[in-house]
């Protein structure tokens, strides 16, 4: 009798989740004596030879590889780290180019780069604290000097800012009481056209709606009001403020749907998004999200070009797996997390859940299915937030209660106001007419407005404790739920109730012990 397969055959997916346990364990053991790093290594090698040597057995000899892979990347990256920080904590004269626009409030602070430390050139950049508020008279490229007590950025254990530190060569806090400029200097590029833009933002819009531009086009949250970021926090439109697969798959499909009108060949289409979408990552600095959703674009797309299967699933484990060998340290960054999660999610819950609706929608109104957006947009919604909404609750202790009204009402608005944006910032850098920005005024109003009012109400977030035992349990049971798992319903509906109830029960046996 054949046997039931339990899951279709994805060697893509085991790949992803092999380096991502090679990675953890690679986290687990930094601090500890080289000679354990042994252990891992040595037992990968030898499972990967041994089922090697087995026919039967031989496929599966890639899943202790890629934990290797993923093992040594982190091993590598974390060495790489900690050999560049070679200057001690203490008072230190320092030379260097900014490299970031200055925010001037209770201090003023910006990054540099191409530092010296007393004489000696030091890799890396530094964010830099000063006392002094008077406007500056440098900026973004010129050479200054000052006296300055420097702070390492020591990289502790499975700590989540290590992984922006590390992406952004970030390996020191400089804290000092004045700056001195030395020389002229500009920034190169993409860093002048960043610098170009924002400048557009701040000149022509009030500060708030330029900040929100400013997170919109280029995903940049430096220097922006942490009141605004915690209403849109709790408005749960967090995500929005961060360029991610929502923004590259929104500004992909609009260029496509451009395309197509035009009757443009669809791989030469493809050409067309695929440098677009590279580029605009670039101008965005290449963020983990946006780097996520522009291999995972490039992937269906490129299977949609030449008529071939298109495969959700693994193509979002390809994009995880090449981002976390590339950069082993998304595996702490949170919002590389949150956008993995959003995705699976989607693919997880997004069907069952428009399938239900419909149903009930048919049964309302048969034949002109009324409220079909509706159902769509509330199930991407739902959908996006079952495995990110228990992540999102860990690393920020809180859960938004209308986050299904805000991505219903506000986000499908947003995100039609984000291509004008899009097409504004474009217009005004190619024509120099920087004056027409300030049409974003009147446009993301109702978004201001929206976030204010929401942050505004007492019960519209509740605070939570997670632990990731308790995550782990609700991806690897949301996993067993899905389609891509062929159990029968009663088994499933099983773990729904086992998933639940062991939830509640943690949540109230804290509740207790707190």
């Amino acid at each position: 009798m054949k046997r039931a397969r339990l899951i279709n055959n994805r060697p893509i997916c085991f790949v992803a989740l092999f380096i991502i346990v090679g990675l953890i364990i690679a986290e687990c053991l930094y601090g500890v004596n080289k000679f354990y790093y042994l252990i891992p290594t040595v037992l990968s090698a030898l499972t990967a030879v041994g089922l090697f040597c087995f026919r039967k057995a031989r496929k599966f000899s890639y899943m202790p590889l890629a934990l290797l892979v993923g093992f040594l990347a982190l091993v590598g990256a974390n060495a790489i780290y900690d050999s560049r920080l070679t200057v001690e904590d203490g008072v230190h004269l320092v030379q260097c180019k900014i490299d970031s626009e200055i925010v001037v409030d209770d201090r003023t602070e910006f990054y540099v780069t191409s530092m010296y430390v007393d004489g000696e050139e030091v890799k890396g950049r530094a964010k830099v604290f000063v006392t002094e508020t008077a406007t500056p008279d440098y900026g973004v490229g010129d050479v200054v000097l000052f006296s300055g007590k420097v702070v390492r950025n020591e990289h502790e254990k499975f700590k989540t800012t290590y992984s922006s530190a590390y992406t952004a060569e970030y390996y020191y806090r400089i804290f000092s009481v004045s700056v001195t400029k030395l020389g002229e200097g500009s920034a190169g590029f993409p860093r002048n056209l960043q610098m170009r833009i924002k400048k557009s933002f701040y000149d022509n819009l009030d500060s708030k709606t330029a900040m929100i531009c400013q997170a919109l086009v280029l995903g940049d949250k430096f220097g922006i009001d942490e009141n605004l970021i915690e209403n849109v926090q709790i408005s749960g439109l967090a995500h929005v403020l961060a360029v991610s697969g929502l923004h590259v798959t929104t500004l992909a499909t609009a260029v496509y749907f451009l395309l197509k009108k035009l009757k443009v060949n669809p791989r030469k289409s493809l050409i067309a998004v695929t440098i677009l979408t590279f580029m605009y990552s670039m101008l965005c600095s290449f963020t983990p999200s946006s780097l996520r959703a522009f291999i995972m674009t490039y992937v269906l797309n490129y299977a949609s070009a030449n008529g071939l299967k298109q495969d959700n699933l693994s193509s979002l484990s390809l994009a995880t797996a090449v981002l976390l060998v590339v950069n082993p340290t998304n595996i702490m960054s949170v919002g590389f997390l949150l956008s993995v999660s959003s995705v699976l999610g989607i693919f997880i819950g997004y069907k069952p859940l428009c399938d239900f609706g419909m149903k009930i929608v048919n049964k309302i109104s048969p034949e002109r299915n009324v409220g079909k957006g509706v159902v769509e947009s509330l199930s991407v919604s739902l959908s996006a937030n079952v495995v990110s909404l228990p992540l999102s609750a860990y690393f920020f202790k809180t859960v938004p209660i209308l986050f299904v009204a805000s991505n219903l009402i506000i986000l499908p608005y947003l995100m039609f106001i984000y291509l004008i944006l899009l097409i504004i910032t474009l217009f005004a850098q190619i024509t120099t007419l920087f004056g027409v920005v300030s049409i974003m005024q009147p446009l993301l109003l109702p978004f201001v407005k929206w976030v204010e009012f929401v942050g505004a109400i007492e019960w519209a977030q509740f605070d939570v404790t997670l632990s990731v035992v308790m995550i782990s349990f609700w991806i690897v049971g949301c996993l067993a739920c899905s389609r891509f798992v062929f159990l029968k319903r009663s088994t499933k509906a099983t773990i729904v109730i086992v998933m639940l109830a062991s939830f509640l029960t943690v949540q109230v046996l804290s509740a207790v012990l707190a």
